[in-house]
């Protein structure tokens, strides 16, 4: 027999969606870093395979991490909004609520694992390129 009530069941479902976006927060703002991180790695490499105008690799992976951390700021930003959106249910439980709160949640869930997925395709092409480079000797301008 399940002896909460029905609204401490709701309060605290709606408590643990607002600490999992909390958590993203912090995930993303991990993320953030290490893409500023790839950003000023890539600044230091020259590409000496750019032949007849093409883009060479390390402009390519510039080209990936600006379009990250866009996706980065809409993110938070998106978060930040859903935050917001979600208190007035927490600390009103009575407050009528819309399935547009989960399917939102969903919308946003989505987005994140997208931005996780991408992160490690960018650190694996990272380690790929730095590899490369170490077996072909490129020099690092500082």
């Amino acid at each position: 027999m399940n002896s909460k009530t029905p609204d401490l069941e709701l309060e605290y479902e709606l408590e643990e969606l607002y600490i999992l976006c909390k958590h993203w927060v912090q995930d993303i703002s991990f993320v953030e870093d290490e893409t500023r991180f790839f950003k000023n790695i890539a600044k230091k490499y020259s590409d000496t395979n750019n032949q007849g105008g093409d883009l060479s690799m390390v402009q390519l992976f510039k080209q990936k991490t600006i379009r990250q951390e866009a996706n980065i700021a809409a993110l938070k930003e998106g978060i930040a909004k859903y935050l917001k959106s979600l208190e007035p249910y927490i600390s009103d439980l009575n407050k009528a609520m819309s399935i547009d709160l989960i399917e939102e949640f969903a919308g946003l869930q989505t987005e994140v694992q997208a931005l996780f997925d991408e992160f490690r395709n960018m650190r694996k092409e990272l380690f790929d390129f730095a590899e490369k480079v170490i077996k072909e000797g490129t020099q690092i301008h500082e």
